[in-house]
């Protein structure tokens, strides 16, 4: 595997799961504000 493929492919893996925690801080911040 090339280098520039690799890095592709951390970048959106770790795209996905910095996206996942901040929607999970969101709900669980909604959840407490009720």
């Amino acid at each position: 595997m090339k280098y520039n493929e690799f890095y592709e492919k951390m970048k959106i893996e770790l795209n996905a799961k910095y996206f996942m925690l901040n929607s999970k801080i969101h709900f669980e911040g909604n959840v407490y504000n009720d």
